[in-house]
């Protein structure tokens, strides 16, 4: 679990950084990605293609874990323009972890 956890703050680390936005799917820069309500709908245990049916596309990155984080999983973010983000870690295949910052 700490490792999870390592994970999952490099990759909010990365989006404040970086400020990632937006899907990848041909949708305008200024549309929400993700909502609080379609984060609370996600739950442990869910596969990849439920939670990109519930948000409704593609998320805006993913990483896998490397080096001593080489198996826990892959995270996958949903940035909004705003800023406000979603992280959803899997491992193997499904819903272990999932955090958000600043959904409304």
């Amino acid at each position: 679990m700490k490792r999870v956890m390592a994970l999952l703050g490099c990759v909010f680390l990365g989006v404040l950084l970086f400020g990632a936005t937006g899907c990848e799917d041909g949708d305008s820069d200024d549309s929400v990605k993700i909502t609080l309500a379609e984060y609370d709908e996600i739950k442990n245990g869910q596969s990849f293609d439920e939670v990109v049916a519930i948000v409704g596309c593609d998320p805006t990155r993913s990483m896998s874990g490397t080096g001593p984080y080489a198996n826990t999983g892959t995270a996958y973010q949903w940035v909004n323009p705003d800023g406000s983000a979603a992280l959803i870690t899997f491992d193997d295949g499904v819903v272990v972890l999932k955090s958000q910052f600043n959904l409304s």
